[in-house]
């Protein structure tokens, strides 16, 4: 779960009154493990006075969410009340894009790529997920002006 999808759930919540600007700050710095010090060091406060909002914000969501909430258990207890309070919904099967063929018989011929040997290699890597530290990607977009060379 990301920090995102924490603050939306919790933005949904029937009960909930919107985080101010500074309780958000501590949240978003909570949830990535800073300390007290470090929120207040980068953003101009006190110590004191994040450990206050903080405090309060730990106890207005524990009260909130039925869960003890502390600054250390701040990810794991959201996740968890998420699992128990949100309906999952079931993965739907995949569909497919188009109902209907596509005729390609006038598609351009692109069995041969012409001075892109950087470009083609780049393109493989990505699709193929090698070398082992390059993720596959799930979607790649070739724009670009009409005629500089994207079809091959």
């Amino acid at each position: 779960m990301t920090i995102e999808e924490a603050l939306s759930i919790l933005d949904t919540l029937p009960d909930q009154v919107p985080l101010n600007d500074v309780q958000e700050l501590v949240f978003r710095h909570a949830w990535d493990n800073w300390t007290y010090e470090q929120i207040a060091a980068q953003f101009g406060y006190t110590t004191d006075y994040i450990r206050t909002v903080g405090s309060q914000l730990w106890g207005a969501l524990s009260k909130l969410l039925g869960v003890p909430i502390r600054k250390n258990n701040l990810q794991s207890q959201v996740r968890r009340w998420v699992q128990q309070h949100q309906p999952q919904s079931p993965n739907p099967a995949p569909r497919s894009l188009r109902s209907t063929p596509v005729d390609l018989t006038e598609a351009p011929d692109v069995a041969h790529f012409v001075g892109r040997v950087t470009a083609l290699a780049t393109l493989t890597q990505w699709i193929s997920g090698t070398p082992a530290t390059v993720s596959p990607c799930r979607l790649i977009a070739l724009l670009g002006m009409g005629g500089i060379g994207k079809t091959g």
